[in-house]
């Protein structure tokens, strides 16, 4: 059984003659010579051939659109379902044979033997389409059904890969931030431990400063006591003298009474102002150790959370390392039941291991 029929003008055989020779370098067996063997009725031998044939690529020119014998071997062709048409002229629809035009025929009016060039593709394609059996046709079919589905799960496996990484580089750089956020609130508690126990040596000066101006308040208290307790023996003296010179009470009227009243004034401002500054510092110390207190308290609830956050952090990457090993299992399985797989990449980006950092 010969797999290519020719049908071509002979006024057009040098034309068809590389195309000949391009298929037969492909191993297929072409039909086109129009000798007949002696001894052989023309149109037996033709019909035998055309009918024996697996495909027939007419070529329609100028000279083969007006060949009876051309298109009566493609009304048969047609007719047995294995037209191949190749176009040598640029053809008006109106110049082809009644029902012999056909706009997915080859157009190699210009091909020079390129074996990329679309229009030698398509009619290699349509050859081997003929020349192979309809079982088989059927069979490439379910093969290829079958492997535009693998294809379809294994992109759908990359696609879950893709977005696991992309899930995990997020879940990294979050852990990334509650790390370094943790960081700044331990330092911010340690800095605000530090204040406070600033503010305590300054409460214990303070205290101390108190005490002493407590002592000299008490100093001062009993001077004044001893002063009121009695007049001493100099100054009754110095009474005596002036009663004498003065009369009666003159020094103890205009020295002593008068130093004793300004003592007494200087004495209540004196615990006057103590009292005040005792006030104050405590207030002040009071307020320093509320913030200090609240600020501590805060870094350590924020630290608590962050340390809670970089655990479910954590969790979630080895949950995501997890489903990554998953992914990586379920290609090398899914390739595994494929029919052909040999177009899949030999590694996918979900099965390099260990994850990125």
């Amino acid at each position: 059984m010969t797999d290519i029929f020719f049908s071509y003008s002979s006024k057009d055989r040098d034309r068809v003659r590389p195309i000949y020779e391009a298929l037969t370098a492909l191993d297929f067996d072409v039909f086109w010579d129009q000798q007949v063997p002696a001894g052989t009725d023309w149109d037996t031998w033709i019909k035998e051939k055309l009918t024996s044939a697996r495909s027939v690529v007419v070529f329609w020119s100028l000279s083969s659109v007006a060949s009876d014998n051309v298109r009566h071997e493609a009304t048969v062709a047609k007719a047995q379902s294995k037209l191949v048409p190749v176009i040598l002229d640029n053809l008006r629809v109106d110049q082809f044979p009644m029902g012999l035009f056909n706009t997915q025929a080859a157009r190699l009016m210009d091909w020079t033997g390129n074996g990329a060039d679309a229009e030698w593709r398509k009619l290699l394609a349509e050859i081997e389409n003929k020349a192979t059996p309809a079982w088989v046709n059927r069979r490439f079919a379910g093969y290829d059904e079958e492997l535009m589905a693998e294809r379809k799960k294994r992109e759908a496996a990359q696609a879950r890969g893709d977005a696991a990484h992309g899930q995990l580089d997020k879940e990294i750089a979050s852990h990334d931030d509650l790390r370094r956020g943790r960081e700044m609130a331990v330092a911010e508690a340690d800095k605000a431990r530090a204040e406070l126990s600033g503010f305590k040596e300054a409460l214990e000066a303070a205290k101390s400063q108190n005490d002493d101006l407590s002592g000299r308040l008490a100093a001062v208290e009993r001077m004044g006591a001893a002063h009121r307790s009695g007049v001493p023996l100099w100054a009754m003296v110095l009474g005596v003298m002036g009663a004498l010179v003065l009369g009666a009470g003159g020094i103890y009227t205009f020295v002593l009474v008068p130093a004793r009243m300004q003592f007494s004034i200087e004495l209540d401002r004196a615990k006057t102002g103590l009292a005040q500054t005792q006030k104050q510092l405590d207030g002040f110390v009071e307020e320093k150790a509320k913030i200090a207190a609240e600020r501590v308290r805060q870094a350590q609830l924020q630290a608590e959370s962050e340390q809670r956050a970089i655990a479910e952090a954590e969790q979630r990457r080895i949950d995501h390392e997890n489903a990554l090993r998953n992914c990586t299992v379920n290609i090398k399985e899914e390739c595994d039941s494929a029919t052909d797989c040999a177009w899949l990449p030999i590694e996918g980006r979900c099965s390099t291991w260990p994850p990125r950092n």
